[in-house]
């Protein structure tokens, strides 16, 4: 299962959609080689995602989910080790809110996710967004990646080339 990253996609001066966020079983095609443009790298992303919220998968994980619910512990972990089997990735997002938050009378300084992966998944990543700041999280385990600093260097850089992207975008409009 996977929920996709949140993004805003501006098509024409004045439109702007939001992805929508509905948990789908989906097979995205990632990495994307050879595009170097990060725009059309996240467009592709974008329609694969898509794919699995047009169609019915996003219906049945959520029935899936509610009729497991009534079953005993044991039950539900053998059928989400059926269901998640062949899942090696699993990313979500959590928007948060844009400005500081307080605590106690103190700053929140950042926020730190854990993401409890299903049965067969060996990689997690929660993607957080908070006081104008992305956090990445990335639960795997030290047998599947040698090097997760690479992974998350990885997805950083995506992330700036796909803002410089847009500041350029931007700067060329006005």
């Amino acid at each position: 299962m996977r929920n996709p990253i949140e993004c805003y996609r501006k098509l024409k001066q004045k439109e702007i959609i939001p992805c929508d966020n509905q948990f789908g079983f989906i097979t995205p095609k990632v990495p994307i080689a050879g595009i170097k443009d990060p725009i059309q790298r996240l467009l592709i992303i974008r329609d694969e995602l898509n794919k699995g919220k047009r169609g019915v998968e996003s219906m049945v994980s959520s029935f899936v989910g509610w009729t497991l619910a009534i079953f005993p512990k044991w039950f539900v972990r053998r059928a989400f080790q059926f269901l998640t089997t062949g899942i090696t990735l699993t990313i979500t997002n959590v928007k948060g809110f844009p400005g500081q938050l307080r605590m106690h009378g103190m700053d929140l300084v950042r926020m730190l996710g854990f993401v409890p992966g299903p049965c067969n998944c060996e990689i997690t990543a929660l993607i957080i967004s908070y006081n104008n700041c992305l956090n990445l999280c990335l639960n795997c385990n030290a047998s599947t990646i040698d090097n997760p600093r690479l992974l998350i260097k990885d997805v950083m850089q995506e992330y700036k080339d796909l803002r410089d992207a847009a500041l350029k975008s931007a700067s060329s409009s006005s």
